[in-house]
């Protein structure tokens, strides 16, 4: 009856906090080549008279290996969904984080470069056509064709050409 009182002791303190643990316990306590059946084959070598207590001890200790398995395994289970549940989560209504892509041309950057010295120095900074043609200079702003800015004087008159700037 001593290594019945064994058996239970070691399966109340056996630890079972991972899924590896609970290999572990299953191999040594429960499958066909463990404790439990080799205390089983053990009950032959005991006398008629002690082998139904000890059957029923044995059994006793057998559901209740059992019952610690299949409690612990699912408490595992539920805390390892948890875990897997948090890691996994995303929030699909957060917009997106977007990864800059490429760099900078050298040129664009020794630009940007330029106007930051010389915009602290007085010069101003101009964007557009530096070269406009007739239509959109005068026609377009209604200047009459016999307003004075329209003189050849006042005004670049460049022959039209795919050498324009």
């Amino acid at each position: 009856m001593s290594y019945f009182v064994q058996l239970q002791e070691a399966i109340e303190k056996y630890l079972l906090e991972r899924p590896e643990h609970f290999r572990a316990f299953r191999e040594e306590f429960l499958e066909k080549s463990g404790k439990i059946r080799l205390a089983f084959k053990k009950l032959l070598d005991f006398p008629q008279e002690e082998r139904k207590n000890a059957g029923i001890a044995l059994n006793r200790i057998k559901k209740c290996a059992e019952k610690r398995y299949q409690e612990g395994r699912g408490l595992a289970i539920k805390e390892e969904k948890k875990s897997s549940d948090a890691l996994d989560f995303q929030d699909y209504t957060l917009p997106l984080t977007r990864r800059a892509l490429g760099t900078i041309h050298p040129i664009t950057a020794l630009q940007y470069e330029m106007v930051d010295i010389l915009l602290p120095l007085g010069f101003d900074l101009s964007e557009g056509f530096e070269v406009e043609d007739e239509w959109h200079n005068f026609t377009a702003l209604n200047i009459p064709k016999e307003h004075p800015a329209r003189d050849m004087q006042d005004t670049f008159f460049i022959k039209e050409g795919k050498n324009l700037l």
